[in-house]
């Protein structure tokens, strides 16, 4: 996504895009999502994460260089179907939720990253980032993610218009709010959303186990 001419990468297949389901069925439970993550998480504004809770008990969490996981450093994709062929290293993934796991507590908003541009180290991380509430990703100086994102209301992406900004997702957003991106309209740089199920699908099998429902069938 970027400012000038949208145009398809070179294992994009011809013609225009599909239309999507307008108004679908949403097909994700996300407070059970939320709940099987919610054991195995640590408080977004964690030691070492860079992000710091305002408020008590906090209603919104912000941080200009969060690290939020430690991503693999160099990544190789092929040229033909885009797809990644190498990440080295392999990176350390970590889950982290801001907000409650309760479905009835008051949402929170979430700002990662910072529109001032400072040579600061772009929002990065590895694992599920987990957000009761709203995200706001400011993509000045950049924004590195692989895994799940997970947001129970809207995201919002934005970026100081006198940077060359660029950002990359590795794996999958899910979000029960709306999407937005008006503000890059006049943006030079660049937004990849790379669907990578296999980043995702191992954040899954490190959770524990539960039996989510039972069925006892007639003999």
């Amino acid at each position: 996504m970027s400012g000038g001419p949208l145009t398809s990468p070179p294992w994009a297949p011809p013609g225009p895009p599909g239309q999507g389901a307008v108004q679908g069925p949403f097909p994700y439970n996300l407070n059970a999502l939320i709940n099987a993550y919610y054991p195995d998480s640590a408080p977004i504004n964690s030691l070492g994460t860079g992000v710091t809770a305002n408020g008590n008990p906090p209603t919104s969490y912000s941080g200009s260089h969060p690290v939020l996981g430690t991503p693999p450093s160099q990544v190789t994709y092929d040229p033909s179907s885009g797809a990644i062929i190498a990440i080295s290293p392999d990176g350390v993934p970590a889950i982290y939720l801001a907000g409650s796991a309760d479905p009835s507590a008051s949402p929170v908003n979430v700002t990662l990253g910072t529109s001032v541009i400072d040579g600061g180290l772009p929002v990065r991380g590895m694992g599920a980032l987990i957000v009761r509430g709203n995200l706001t990703i400011d993509i000045t100086n950049g924004f590195n993610y692989f895994g799940l994102i997970l947001v129970t209301g809207d995201v919002t992406i934005t970026a100081n218009p006198a940077m060359q900004a660029a950002a990359n997702i590795h794996g999958t957003i899910i979000l029960g709010g709306d999407f937005h991106a008006e503000a890059l309209s006049n943006l030079s740089g660049s937004i990849f959303i790379h669907q990578n199920a296999c980043l995702v699908q191992s954040q899954i099998d490190n959770l524990p186990q539960a039996i989510l429902s039972f069925r006892e069938l007639p003999q």
